[in-house]
């Protein structure tokens, strides 16, 4: 089955591309299908409201930080873009503790590097 959901980039935290340098090596050890993701994210506030209830993969919790333990899920999807005309295979990376849980339209998107992507 397949749902096309559109949205629009925006700025993060920037605490996503700190952390994920540090979570990569543990998350690439139960799940390496992310080892060709870029560490950082893009950020998607997407124009509906996405709950992610089957993830392709959740990770076992990681101890990634002093007292940050945590457990991490991902989704595979298509991201378009539009301004490129290309489709990335990406990931929805879902880190438990993250401040985007609570916003149902903001998602943390993980994929190989991208120039130019603004």
């Amino acid at each position: 089955m397949r749902t096309t959901i559109c949205g629009v980039k925006r700025s993060g935290f920037g605490t996503a591309s700190q952390n994920i340098k540090i979570q990569f090596p543990f998350l690439n050890k139960q799940f390496d299908d992310i080892s060709n993701c870029f560490y950082g994210t893009i950020n998607i506030e997407l124009e509906k409201d996405l709950i992610i209830i089957n993830p392709d993969f959740t990770s076992n919790p990681i101890n990634w930080a002093e007292n940050n333990c945590e457990v991490f899920s991902f989704l595979k999807v298509k991201l378009r873009i539009v301004r490129l005309n290309k489709y990335i295979d990406s990931w929805i990376y879902l880190p438990y503790n993250s401040p985007h849980r609570k916003n149902l339209k903001m998602h943390e998107i993980i994929c190989e590097k991208i120039e130019d992507i603004e």
